[in-house]
């Protein structure tokens, strides 16, 4: 979609990992080959692939270059749906490989990983106890 290959790159790997951990990598691979089985995108692929589209908001948005500005000279402003001008505008071609190059290293740690859909409901239990001890013995009250 974008112009900017680091960008472009960032967003892919973001789908990849999104792909991946919902379980959609056969069906991803059967629609890229052209399998007679998929002829079209599933719900969930589809939403995965616009999720990881959103990555290039990170890149457009400029919320961020505003609430550090404003950290250091005013009291907190409620948000605002305004949006500004890119955190990365005009910024050299490094500092958004570099951040794309994060963002990609990133993916491809959660790529490393297992596929959560393949998680067994035993472990989702036992992660669930974990939490809820660990915020009991923070004092939560969210435990």
């Amino acid at each position: 979609q974008g112009s900017v290959d680091a960008i472009n790159a960032a967003v892919a790997a973001v789908a990849a990992a999104l792909i991946h951990h919902n379980g959609l990598a056969a069906e991803f691979d059967s629609l890229c080959r052209g399998a007679r089985e998929v002829t079209e995108m599933s719900d969930a692929l589809r939403k995965a692939w616009r999720n990881a589209q959103k990555m290039r908001e990170f890149f457009l948005l400029g919320d961020l270059r505003r609430d550090i500005a404003d950290a250091a000279d005013q009291p907190p402003q409620p948000p605002s749906l305004n949006r500004e001008e890119s955190l990365y505008a005009g910024a050299s071609e490094e500092t958004i490989s570099a951040a794309s190059a994060d963002i990609v290293r990133r993916a491809r740690f959660l790529l490393s990983l297992p596929p959560m859909s393949r998680v067994l409901p035993e472990s989702q239990t036992s992660w669930r106890m974990l939490r809820k001890a660990v915020l009991a013995k923070q004092g939560s009250p969210l435990s």
